[in-house]
């Protein structure tokens, strides 16, 4: 079955997991969420969620493993709060939610544009010790700044920084395009020096709007 999800033949590895069941034979955690992941896969969403439901009942030990393949599914399906309800009940279960949970609900969030929310379990993460992904990272700012919450984009790379998670040149170069179409280009040439010790190469399309005034 395991063998059977890593080379993606997930219609087969459910189909075995039902006859596991059939037969009497009761699964454990790595099967349970071998099983959870395919029928994620397959898009059978209802499927997985009674998987996880069926798993608790039987008294089945488990990590957050099962759970984040859950959440991860829900996430690629765009939905986004019922994978944020199943992050928030870790506890009652007994689990916390671990750096992949984080950084997935992270980009969930991103998918579906709700940078506010975001942008708090990203700082939720920041204070666990955990770092959000490069991706998450550069699409949470880019939304922020799209949304003319500028001040939030800078304040979420300032604290990104204080624990050495540096934004890839994308999501520079989108703070530098939002500051130069407000006239601050004092502070975009600042962010522009800082970009260069940081050892990321600037845009040429970037450092040609800092020297040209809006009209």
């Amino acid at each position: 079955m395991f063998l059977l999800a890593k080379i993606r033949r997930f219609g087969m590895a459910a189909k075995v997991f039902d006859d596991i069941t059939e037969h009497g034979i009761r699964p454990d955690e790595f099967i349970y969420t071998a099983a959870i992941r395919a029928f994620c896969e397959l898009k059978d969403l209802s499927k997985a969620k009674e998987l996880v439901s069926q798993m608790e009942m039987n008294g089945v030990r488990s990590s957050v493993v099962p759970y984040n393949v859950l959440i991860y599914g829900l996430c690629k399906c765009f939905r986004v709060m019922e994978a944020l309800e199943i992050k928030n009940s870790l506890k009652e279960r007994g689990l916390e939610g671990d750096e992949l949970t984080f950084r997935t609900i992270a980009y969930g969030l991103c998918k579906v544009e709700d940078f506010n929310k975001a942008a708090e379990i990203t700082k939720e993460m920041l204070k666990l010790g955990f770092a959000p992904s490069e991706v998450s990272c550069s699409s949470l700012i880019d939304g922020l700044r799209k949304n003319g919450k500028v001040e939030e984009a800078f304040d979420l790379v300032d604290q990104l920084g204080k624990v050495g998670v540096i934004p890839n040149l994308f999501a520079y170069n989108a703070l530098i395009d939002s500051l130069c179409k407000s006239g601050r280009f004092d502070e975009a040439e600042s962010l522009f020096a800082k970009m260069r010790v940081k050892g990321l190469a600037p845009n040429e399309e970037r450092n040609d709007a800092r020297r040209t005034p809006a009209v």
